[in-house]
């Protein structure tokens, strides 16, 4: 690879999904260890930067590709709603969480194959969109 081409990184995100329903990926799976520490989605929320109508929903989306509860909540009142994961909930956090590290292991073993940063670099030139303004490695020969 040439001075002028930055080194390649691969990079990958991690879903899961039951019977082709998305249930998650890191941002999920981080409410969720959330609202277990807090006891409550509206809590979890604020951490997360997030809505609790998107939290909700999300949490709504979970519940259902899961075909069982993951998060148990308990309606406000007088003394305050709460919200607390369910054993299933807890077991599928640390499923994608040993999951997520295999992923991560898989993804530096490749980057550290020898020759990887040319094979990138020349899968990246093919895949590219072309215009007038491009200019094509290659070789011309008689």
């Amino acid at each position: 690879m040439s001075e002028a081409d930055p080194t390649l990184e691969l990079q990958g995100s991690l879903w899961l999904t039951i019977a082709g329903q998305s249930l998650g990926g890191r941002g999920r799976f981080a409410l969720l260890g959330l609202i277990d520490a807090c006891g409550s989605i509206s809590q979890a929320a604020k951490r997360m930067g997030m809505t609790y109508k998107n939290a909700w929903d999300a949490v709504d989306a979970m519940n259902t590709a899961a075909g069982e509860p993951l998060v148990a909540r308990s309606v406000g009142g007088r003394g305050g709603g709460g919200a607390q994961l369910t054993e299933r909930g807890r077991q599928l956090i640390a499923r994608f969480e040993q999951v997520e590290r295999a992923h991560r292991a898989f993804l530096q073993s490749l980057q550290a194959t020898p020759g990887l940063d040319e094979d990138l670099a020349l899968i990246r030139r093919i895949g590219m969109i072309t215009s007038a303004r491009n200019q094509f490695h290659g070789r011309v020969s008689a």
